[in-house]
């Protein structure tokens, strides 16, 4: 059960970080966007969260948001989900002879409802309950400010990436091994996604531990315990993640 914050009342219901016109706008201006420095992010999500998320208390000290105001990051993701995408369609799309059309779908699949369209209903629903119920008490005199949507947003797409490394990258290096019948392959299979989700919500706690105004934090990692228990029930069943991926994307080609 989430703490009730007696206090959450007085939260203003400003203070959501960088305008997002102006943040939409830098897309479209690539001079304008820090590549480097978002590639360095990339790096440190994958070798070590902790420090990736210190960039956001920079930000902080120097810009008073949490939240990032350089789409920059937010373009190599969508670049590296359609890279993805791209060696899929090329491994089994093309000898399958798939039609250009379902490549299309692929990634308007995964970038408009995996990423996007989820990643929407994931932040908004994580801004909602940290705002509400996570909230520390603090002192007396301080006044509140909540935590920006848009910085919910940046937790979704660090967490989201590394997601992808983990399950998109590795999965086609080892994809004609895991496609097969045996129990190892389906073991491999479940196991690399079940890493993958359960990375993606360690990232996520790591980014509101960043925050020192919340409390509470570790429910992020709740839904871990979910995940371990899936992976453990699919061991006793023919269920292959792999499979039931790839099969879905060809049925619907």
């Amino acid at each position: 059960m989430l703490p009730m914050n007696s206090g959450s009342e007085g939260l203003p219901s400003g203070s959501v970080g960088p305008r997002l016109p102006e943040y939409f706008r830098r897309m479209v201006i690539l001079n304008q966007m820090d590549f480097d420095l978002a590639l360095a992010q990339m790096m440190y999500l994958i070798i070590s969260p902790e420090r990736a998320f210190r960039e956001a208390k920079n930000r902080k000290l120097t810009k008073n948001h949490w939240a990032r105001d350089d789409p920059a990051f937010l373009v190599l993701v969508v670049r590296q989900i359609l890279l993805i995408c791209t060696s899929y369609f090329l491994c089994i799309g093309v000898p399958l002879g798939l039609p250009f059309t379902s490549f299309l779908k692929l990634v308007a699949y995964q970038i408009g409802v995996n990423f996007l369209a989820l990643g929407l209903i994931l932040s908004t629903l994580f801004w909602f309950i940290i705002n509400k119920y996570l909230h520390g008490k603090g002192q007396m005199h301080e006044v509140r400010q909540p935590m920006e949507w848009q910085y919910a947003f940046d937790v979704h797409c660090n967490a989201y990436f590394t997601m992808i490394m983990m399950c998109g990258v590795t999965q086609i290096f080892l994809l004609p091994w895991l496609l097969s019948e045996t129990f190892l392959a389906r073991v491999l299979a479940n196991a690399i996604y079940s890493l993958s989700f359960s990375k993606y919500f360690y990232v996520t706690f790591r980014g509101y531990v960043e925050l020192p105004f919340l409390e509470s934090q570790e429910y992020f990692l709740y839904p871990v315990f979910f995940i371990a228990l899936w992976f453990v029930l699919t061991l006793v069943t023919t269920f292959n993640m792999t499979s039931w991926v790839i099969n879905g994307w060809i049925a619907s080609a």
